[in-house]
């Protein structure tokens, strides 16, 4: 091979190089390994065809052939794109990693926790409220007359009301409770370090601020909804997840029955 052919490859390689360090960010897993591999490849071929070490090597003031610096220049270069290439690998790999668990334990309408990472999560904090002796809540809220919305407004309008009301439950409570949609229209809180009271002061301001909060819907036609809310403080026997919601259904039951839009406690 040509001294001139070789020098066309390089800078041909070398252009390729810099191309991909520009494009290696907006690059899929695939494309991040694609291109990683293609780099190191070429850096190792030029290293061991023409017996040339990465320019970092070369100790300076060394005489060294012009054409053995300009590719050791390169596979310098190339090799820096294969490791950037593998960086963004790792965190591309990291950050679906991290998105897929996200997925799994979220609700994909209102972004709260699904029914089975709420159980796990409260599982957790009920283990360490019995083992420090310390006060917990647990509340259920259901939407009144949901079915109505839904059959007077669509079930898109019915998705917005979801979503508004998970988010003024999000904004309501403190970030160590746990908020979690149960499946449907319903809703759960669980309040750590939180007796009766305390507990209610949150129901309270969660159901009035609900009622008071309007949802434009279509054109100009303004919705609001209520939520009837059935709560469950400490000091009943009923110690597992599922024994408090069932103390938290009846109490909801109870509230839906009496009226709506209301506060019910399990007694």
């Amino acid at each position: 091979m040509s001294h001139f052919t070789l020098i066309t490859l390089i800078l041909s390689a070398t252009t390729q190089a810099l191309a991909a360090i520009i494009a290696l960010r907006g690059l899929h897993l695939a494309g991040s390994f694609r291109l990683s591999w293609i780099c190191i490849s070429a850096a190792l071929f030029l290293m061991l065809e023409r017996r040339v070490i990465p320019i970092w090597h070369i100790y300076a003031g060394r005489q060294e052939d012009p054409l053995n610096t300009f590719i050791g220049l390169a596979v310098s270069l190339l090799m820096l794109c294969g490791v950037i290439g593998l960086k963004r690998l790792f965190q591309l790999m990291h950050a679906n990693e991290v998105e897929l668990e996200r997925l799994a334990h979220t609700d994909f309408l209102t972004g709260l926790n699904n029914r089975r990472y709420f159980m796990k999560k409260v599982k957790q904090e009920l283990i360490r409220a019995v083992r420090y002796d310390s006060a917990f809540s647990l509340m259920m809220l259901d939407i009144d007359f949901f079915k109505k919305v839904n059959d007077t407004y669509g079930h898109h309008i019915g998705d917005i009301v979801l979503q508004k009301v998970a988010r003024h439950c999000q904004k309501t409570v403190r970030s160590i409770d746990i908020i979690g949609r149960l499946g449907g229209e319903e809703f759960a809180v669980f309040l750590p370090e939180s007796g009766y009271d305390r507990a209610y002061d949150v129901a309270e301001r969660l159901r009035s601020g609900i009622e008071e909060t309007l949802l434009e819907c279509v054109g100009d036609n303004l919705l609001h909804v209520t939520v009837s809310i059935g709560l469950v403080s400490t000091g009943h026997t009923g110690n597992s997840i599922d024994e408090l919601l069932d103390l938290a259904d009846k109490a909801l039951y109870e509230a839906k029955t009496s009226g709506r839009n209301r506060i019910c406690r399990s007694q």
